[in-house]
This record gives structure tokens, C-alpha cells and sequence, in this order.
């Protein structure tokens, strides 16, 4: 790799991409330069001591940086979306936890034996050895991180730094002495790169910009290719067979006298600058293509460092208030143009970010209510966790457990795809608030779990048709039942989870039923639709227990519960739901050839237990694991007092200064591990407040939507622009004193281009529509 290192150091292509104009000075004080009117922002007043706690994020989807907005030093966090340890790079044996084929048979065995004792007990004490060894399983792994230092000590004054979430674009200023500075920090999806600028009123004598190395990568060559480009190659993990992956930044300054960049050692330092913008972006030899049977689940594509230089070339062109502006035209777009909430919140630039929290926290204990500054900070976190969707899942993977952001070799929970609440917790907003994030995810089942998940259907399960998968999921197709190799331990709670693939179904229908995209059900949907309803055809089994003829899912375990049993309402209902989404996928594109196949879907879906049992006290019987959702629950039955009290309490209990939802899994004095569900999760359960639709069993039904079923007190007065509902539906509605004041139905997605019937109701409402494709009604 040596030789290497030193070909790319000097490429003449290199020298190309680095063919960059130089900036004009003092840049930053030539643009707006300040906390949005709106109080859309994160602010504090010093820089960040910690990553988890108090960095800010942003994030392009392809890569993601945590900013500390440091002074005399500052640090960036840098990731990669597809950059991961472990998997078939490191161990060519790797066989996503799956069981040698040529056991197969003793594996079905084992299974049957496991069926009988559930049937004949009711529950299992533990999964009679079908679970495997999760081999180099991996972990999604920080790149490095980026090291601005002065090299003295700075006295300063009226410090400020913010994330601006009307622009995606983090911030901060301060004073020192005889000087101003300023500093903006952006990663770029149309560029798909990240960039840190610096604007000072007077030169700097001398800034360093350096890439600190992450332990336990290996492999790890950093060098000068120029006096103003660094590139650092390595691979991740220890054994120094990992993923291949790479990055280089670049420094551009201004046309101040005597400004020059020298490069040594893998240091950039500038000197006599009054403007500094050092642009970077790597990629890995990752390849989501290449995860077939046929090439051997190697994931493995080409050197990462011939695209890097093309990207590089391509934003060399541009100057950075073009940069800027391209960067905030993508997401504002993605964002705020067609979607906006108002909950009543009122800027508040008295009191930090961190502030209002700890405020939060007071009242909280306190019962003493009504501030203003609690909904502002409600709406913040709103807003937060779909910058955090918007900024993780639109590169080459999913958002995982972290979104796109971590820090050193290895991220908690390996930073994978936890298919038991985790991942769809994070998905929930994003078609409601229209969001286009979701083709990632798409193409992640379709290219990585499924190629493996039928290999896992085969081998442990015995069926020959579709997939299966199990709860946590990486990037390599990790989709067996894997277990740990602990005396005495029953991992069953977490790892036999195979009605995920099922779950997942129900955002690919959402998928099209919030956006009538019908070219992309027929493409792709469907496809994904089929294919696990196919395994579960196969997979389910009489009950025997009961002996009354229906079909149930056995092994089974509700979410981290620990008992084995068979037919768990939730698995039952998951896949009841899938059966029903394979029938109306086809009553919008025809079932053509699908004729036989939709039969026998509808005739298992008829046998298939529905779930609920009603005890001899009238309970439901099932084991619950709602308690994370305990606010969205409570807003879905209409109880708006549970509903924000458990939010309120969420608010109080488990999120950092930086609004990141935190975790203590390890019982210490605080929580202290950053994990992405509860971010993305609090937007959806305050919409599920506001306004529900939910499903119907047949498109023909009258679709019913509810406004404000569940309006706190505190948010009497607001707006909703821009909300999707089911069919393709879309709905402004304004409210006031509790009441509502004004609603428009749009219909610009309405599926089939056919009229349907809608209900829409509400404190003050009760109305039948009659609605076609492109109709603007207005309601009140």
C-alpha cells in the first residue's frame, strides 16, 4: 500500500482537481450573519466539550461531521456512511451468521423439536441451539477527525456558535483582540463534500489543519500530495485486511498579502489568511452492488480515490457563496418548502439551547408549567430530529443506529439496524413531513438483506421462497439468528426477531400510499412486498396449541421479552398487514400474472391469527413493549394529557444539550451513549397528535382523517402546512383556542386518479368529501 500512497501523492490528476480560485477576503462578513429570525436554531455560548453532549451535527447523507466550534482549537468529527470494520473484507469466511448449508438438516431438526415443546407447553426456556455464532459481525467506524489548531493562546470574547436549521448550516462567531472572526460549517449533498470556513478581519499569523487518525484502523498513511491537499488512506479494523477506505481535504485562502499554505507531515499550515476554506470527502471500497451469491457476498467495489478526484474537480469550479447557496437550495427543498409546523413557540435568544433545557428540567420536577420557552424547545427538538433523517439518509446506506455520526473504531451497538423498533422508529416522519430519504432503505433491503435473507429462509427455516431476517442487521447481509457464546445466557429477547423483514414492509407501503408513486410500486415496491410475504406463506404453521385451525409465526418473541412462544400478537398482526398490502399493491397495478399467487395469499391471510386474545378479566393478552412509544400511544387514543406528559418526560429524562437522544445501557451514573430512535421518533409522535389517518383494509373504504385528536393545552394555537395523509393527500390546517380556524384538503397525489371518500373531522368539524386527483378543497 506504501508504493501506492506514494503514486496518488503525486498524481498529475491530483494537481488538476486542486485547480481551485483563490477567496475574496473577509467572505463571511459579506453574507447574513445571523441567528434566524424564526428561532429555528440550537445555540450555546462556548464550544463543545464533548461529542455526544454538545457537538453539533450536519450531514449530507454520504458523510456525516460533528462540529465543537472550538477557538484556539477546533475539532470536526468526519464519517463515512458506508465506512465499516469487520464483514467479508476482514474475514473472507464471513456468511452473515448463517449456518454451514450442510447443516441444514440437523438446524431443521433442532427446529421442529423447538416447535413442539412451544406447542405443547405454551412457551420454551430457551431456542434449542438455532442460533450461530455472529463471526466478524463489524461496526460502523469513524474516518478520523479534523484538527484546526492556532498554536496560542486566544483570549476572546461574546462567543456564539448555533446549528440553523432553516439552512442546514452550523455557525459561530466571537471577538478577540483588534479582530473578528467568523466560522460556517456545511456538508454539501449536491457537492457531496464537507467544508470549514474561517473569516477574520485581520490576518492570522498561522493556522494548522490536520487529520487525526482513528485507533484501531490500520494500514494508515497520511501525507501532502500539495502544499494545500492532504489525503489519508487506510483500512478499517485492526487486522489490516478491512475496508479500504480514504479522504482528502483541501485549503483555499484569500488574496491577502503575503497569505501562503505549506504542507508537512501531513499538517496544512496557513499563514497571513484572512480567509480559510478547507473542503473535504472520502469514500470506501464499499459496493451495496456486489453483496450476490455470485460475487460472493464480497460487498467489495473499486479503490474509492478516482471518484474522490472527481468530486473535488467538480466543486473546484465553484466559488463559495455559489457552494452556499446550491447547499441551502437543497435543503430548504428537502425540508421547510412544502412542510411547516407552528405550535404556538416564539424565538427566544435570552436563553441557550442548553438553558431551556435545564429550565425543562426544573418545571418538569417542579409541576410549574406554561413557559414559553417549553414549546419552543418542543418544536426545536421537532425540527432536530429531521435534520438529524435529512443529514444521515440520503448517501449510500440507510441512517443507521447513529444516523451518520460517530466517533472513533467503534459505535455502540456496532451502529447497525436494530428491524425491532429502532429502524422504524427513525422512518417514521419522513413521509408525513415529505421527505424524500427513503430510496436508501429500499435499496438497502433489496441489495443486502435479501440476497442473504434467503440463504437464512433456507438453511434455518426450511422455506425456498423469499427471505428472512433477524434483528440486527449491518452492511454485509448479516441476517441469521446470531446468538452469543455466554454459559447460561438465552439471547432470545433481542435476537429472534424474523417478523422485521415484515415490519419493514409497512413503511414500503406507506412509502407508496403517502406519495402515489405507482411507477416505483411496480419497480420496486411490489417486488419487496412479494418476496417477504412469500417466506411468510411458507413459514407459518397450525396452531397446535389450540388445534382451531389457524396460522401462527413459531418461534416467536415480542421485542426484548424474553419469552419464546408462538403466534405474538405483534408478529401476527405485522404479517396480517403485509398479506393486506400485497392484495391492495394489486388492485393498483393489476394482477396480471399474479392471479394464483394473490389467492393464496388471501387464503392464509383468512387462517391467520389475528393476534389478540381477550383474557377471563378482559385484559389483552401479550407481552407489551410499547413503553417507548408511550406517546405516540396515547396520542393515537385521543388522551392528550398522557400523550405530553410521557413526551414532557421524555424531554426531561434522556436527551443531551445538544437535543441527542441518550442511553445508559450499562447502568453508570448517566446516560452517555447517543442512539438515533427517540430523535426521530419524537417528530412522529407529535404529529400522531395533531392529525391520524389511519390504514383501512380496502382502498374502496372511506378514509378517515382526524385533526388535532390529541392537542395539548400548551400548543392551543398553531398551524400545520404541508402534512401528508394516505391516498396521496395532503392538509393545511390552522387552530386556535383549541378550535380549529381554518383546513384545506389537497389531493395532488391521490392514487388511480379516481374520487374517494373522506371523512375529515375534528373538535369543531365533521365533514364528507368526495375527492379527485388535483382537487384544493377547502374544508374551513
Amino acid at each position: 500500500m506504501t508504493m501506492l500512497f506514494t503514486a496518488i501523492l503525486a498524481s498529475s490528476l491530483f494537481l488538476t482537481a486542486h485547480a481551485t480560485p483563490q477567496l475574496p477576503t473577509k467572505t463571511l462578513f459579506q453574507s447574513n450573519f445571523k441567528l434566524p429570525a424564526s428561532g429555528n436554531a440550537l445555540w450555546y455560548r462556548s464550544p463543545s466539550a464533548n461529542w455526544v453532549f454538545e457537538s453539533l451535527p450536519i450531514g449530507n447523507g454520504y458523510m456525516g461531521a460533528a462540529v465543537f466550534g472550538g477557538v484556539q482549537n477546533d475539532t470536526v468529527l468526519m464519517n463515512l456512511d458506508d465506512l465499516w470494520a469487520g464483514g467479508p473484507f476482514s474475514s473472507p469466511t464471513y456468511n452473515g451468521a448463517n449456518w454451514n448449508a450442510s447443516y441444514a438438516p440437523t438446524v431443521h431438526e433442532k427446529l421442529k423439536a423447538l416447535r413442539n415443546t412451544i406447542f405443547a407447553n405454551g412457551t420454551a426456556p430457551d431456542l434449542n441451539g438455532i442460533t450461530t455464532d455472529a463471526g466478524d459481525y463489524g461496526t460502523f467506524s469513524s474516518a478520523g477527525n479534523l484538527v484546526i489548531a492556532r498554536g496560542v493562546g486566544i483570549d476572546y470574547s461574546n462567543y456564539t456558535r448555533w446549528l440553523d436549521m432553516d439552512q442546514g448550516i452550523i455557525r459561530s462567531t466571537w471577538k478577540e483582540t483588534k479582530n473578528d472572526v467568523r466560522r460556517e460549517y456545511i456538508c454539501s449533498y449536491p457537492e457531496r463534500l464537507c467544508s470549514h470556513m474561517t473569516s477574520s478581519t485581520t490576518p492570522f499569523p498561522q493556522v494548522s489543519y490536520a487529520i487525526e487518525t482513528i485507533q484501531g484502523h490500520s494500514n494508515l498513511q497520511l501525507g501532502c500530495q500539495d502544499n494545500s491537499t492532504l489525503v489519508l488512506r487506510g483500512n478499517a479494523g485492526s487486522n489490516g485486511a478491512g475496508m479500504l477506505y480514504e479522504i482528502v481535504g483541501r485549503v483555499q485562502v484569500s488574496k491577502t498579502t503575503g497569505a501562503s499554505t505549506t504542507c508537512s507531515a501531513g499538517v496544512i499550515t496557513v499563514s497571513n489568511a484572512t480567509d480559510i476554506w478547507f473542503t473535504w470527502t472520502g469514500g470506501t471500497e464499499y459496493n451495496i452492488d456486489a453483496g450476490t451469491a455470485d460475487q460472493r457476498y464480497s460487498f467489495k467495489g473499486p479503490d474509492p480515490h478516482s471518484s474522490i478526484l472527481k468530486r473535488l474537480s467538480s466543486a473546484s469550479s465553484l466559488s463559495y457563496s455559489s457552494f452556499v447557496q446550491r447547499h441551502v437550495k437543497d435543503y430548504t427543498t428537502g425540508t421547510s418548502q412544502n412542510f411547516q409546523l407552528d405550535i404556538g413557540q416564539k424565538p427566544d435568544w435570552s436563553r441557550t439551547t442548553d438553558q431551556l433545557i435545564e429550565d425543562y428540567k426544573e418545571q418538569q420536577l417542579s409541576g410549574q408549567r406554561g413557559d414559553t420557552g417549553r414549546t419552543l424547545l418542543e418544536w426545536l427538538f421537532f425540527n432536530f430530529g429531521r435534520h438529524l433523517m435529512f443529514g444521515s439518509a440520503r448517501g449510500n446506506l440507510p441512517a443507521n443506529l447513529q444516523g451518520v455520526w460517530s466517533q472513533g473504531s467503534w459505535a455502540p451497538w456496532s451502529g447497525d439496524y436494530h428491524v425491532n423498533i429502532n429502524v422504524q422508529m427513525m422512518y417514521w416522519p419522513v413521509e408525513t413531513t415529505g421527505m424524500d430519504v427513503t430510496q436508501t432503505l429500499w435499496d438497502f433491503i433489496q441489495k443486502t438483506v435479501i440476497p442473504r435473507g434467503s440463504e437464512t429462509a433456507s438453511i434455518l427455516y426450511n422455506v425456498s421462497r423469499g427471505w428472512a431476517m433477524h434483528n440486527e442487521i449491518n452492511t454485509f447481509g448479516s441476517t441469521g439468528m446470531k446468538g452469543l457464546d455466554i454459559p447460561n445466557y438465552n439471547p432470545a429477547e433481542w435476537t429472534n426477531y424474523a417478523a422485521g423483514g415484515a415490519w419493514l414492509m409497512t413503511h414500503a407501503w406507506d412509502h407508496f400510499d403517502y406519495t402515489g408513486d405507482v411507477q416505483w410500486l411496480r419497480k420496486q415496491g411490489y417486488p419487496l412486498l412479494k418476496s417477504t410475504a412469500e417466506y411468510w406463506l411458507d413459514a407459518l404453521q397450525l396452531d397446535r396449541n389450540t388445534n382451531d385451525g389457524s396460522l401462527v409465526a413459531v418461534p416467536c418473541n415480542s421485542p426484548e421479552l424474553p419469552q419464546t412462544t408462538f403466534g405474538c400478537a405483534h408478529w401476527q398482526q405485522l404479517i396480517w398487514e403485509l398479506f393486506n398490502s400485497v392484495e391492495k399493491a394489486l388492485q393498483i397495478l393489476g394482477t396480471g400474472g399474479e392471479q394464483s399467487f394473490l389467492l393464496e395469499v388471501q387464503k392464509k391471510r383468512v387462517k391467520l391469527d389475528r393476534g389478540l386474545r381477550i383474557g377471563a378479566e378482559s385484559q389483552v393478552q401479550d407481552a407489551g413493549w410499547g413503553k417507548i412509544w408511550r406517546a405516540a400511544c396515547w396520542a393515537q387514543l385521543g388522551n392528550s394529557t398522557r400523550f405530553y406528559d410521557q413526551l414532557s418526560y421524555a424531554i426531561s429524562r434522556n436527551f443531551a444539550a445538544n437535543l441527542f437522544s441518550l442511553y445508559n445501557p450499562f447502568n453508570t451514573a448517566e446516560n452517555t451513549l447517543f442512539q438515533m430512535d427517540a430523535n426521530g421518533g419524537f417528530p412522529a409522535a407529535v404529529l400522531n397528535a395533531l392529525i391520524q389517518a389511519p390504514d383501512t383494509q380496502y382502498l374502496s373504504e372511506t378514509l378517515t382523517i382526524t385533526l388535532l385528536p390529541a392537542l395539548p393545552t400548551s400548543w392551543s394555537q398553531g398551524a400545520l402546512r404541508g402534512v401528508r395523509v394516505r391516498r396521496g393527500l395532503e392538509v393545511d390546517m390552522a387552530w386556535k383556542a383549541g378550535s380549529l380556524t381554518a383546513v384545506t384538503l389537497k389531493a395532488p397525489r391521490l392514487q388511480g386518479g379516481k374520487q374517494i371518500k373522506v371523512i375529515v373531522k375534528g373538535k369543531n368539524l365533521n365533514k364528507e368529501l368526495l375527492v379527485g386527483r388535483g382537487n384544493v378543497i377547502k374544508v374551513l
